[in-house]
């Protein structure tokens, strides 16, 4: 009987194992084991947790990164937009203002005839014309306007500069540089210097 009831009695090799470690028989060994364990899963929490911070600040960077690319596209879109805008109501002013067309041509063959007024038309045309010239010089500057847009402007303006209102098919007069000369120190010194730079040449 007694052999039996060992047969059916229920296991006690946990309780022991706890009895054991909680007796003042744990060895230093026993102990050491405890430690590095409850240490080796702690360090793995840790390195676990560090490689997913490292992750998330890498897809944060990612992210901030597409979206300062994708804003910079949209302000250079936007600054050429204005630029060309700018250059198509300087053209609407003659297509719109017969006067002021005949105007440059008059001054084309001879600025002096004109009358003050008919000067002060011809001139603050100019002077806006080369307020659009000294935007989009700042554009390139700032890294808004590609070095492809820059050149196609500043080509443009160089020859208006070269040819006056004689641009592109009749002779050329020299009122944008009269202009020009009259009113260089309005504008900033690295615009100047580009200009003159050009006019020198």
């Amino acid at each position: 009987m007694a052999e039996r009831r060992s047969c059916l009695a229920p296991r006690r090799e946990p309780l022991n194992v706890i009895r054991h470690f909680a007796s003042s028989r744990v060895t230093q060994a026993d102990r050491s084991y405890l430690r590095g364990n409850v240490m080796t899963r702690l360090e793995q929490a840790t390195h676990l947790s560090q490689i997913i911070g490292a992750a998330a600040v890498v897809l944060s960077l990612v992210y901030v990164g597409n979206q300062i690319s994708d804003n910079t596209t949209e302000v250079r879109a936007n600054a050429a937009r204005e630029l060309t805008g700018i250059g198509q109501e300087l053209d609407a002013w003659v297509v719109t203002s017969p006067d002021l067309a005949d105007i440059m041509m008059a001054g084309n063959n001879d600025y002096e005839a004109l009358s003050v007024s008919q000067r002060l038309r011809l001139n603050q045309y100019v002077n806006t014309a080369l307020n659009l010239w000294e935007q989009a010089f700042r554009y390139r500057q700032d890294g808004l306007l590609n070095e492809e847009g820059w050149a196609a402007w500043d080509a443009y303006f160089l020859n208006r500069m070269r040819m006056g209102f004689g641009w592109p098919n009749y002779a050329a007069d020299d009122i944008w540089r009269l202009v020009w000369r009259a009113s260089e120190t309005a504008y900033s010194e690295s615009f100047r210097s580009h200009v003159n730079s050009l006019l020198t040449n």
